[in-house]
């Protein structure tokens, strides 16, 4: 019985993947850039946003906002 445990523990153990996530600068949701609503590129940088609405209220003002 011991290596039946051994080898459904080795082998039912995942490791998660790591995703690269970036924060919407106006509500400080961590996003997926992949999965990102919206991309906006101030002072040379990319903003990535979980939303229309959060775009299009650093669009009116970026440099309110925290830079990524």
């Amino acid at each position: 019985m011991p290596a039946l445990a051994c080898f459904l523990n080795s082998h039912m153990t995942t490791t998660p993947a790591t995703i690269s996530t970036e924060t919407d600068p106006v509500c400080g949701m961590k996003i997926d850039p992949s999965q990102a609503a919206s991309t906006s590129e101030y002072a040379g940088k990319t903003s990535h946003f979980c939303s229309a609405g959060c775009k299009a209220k650093f669009d009116e003002n970026p440099w309110q906002f925290p830079s990524p």
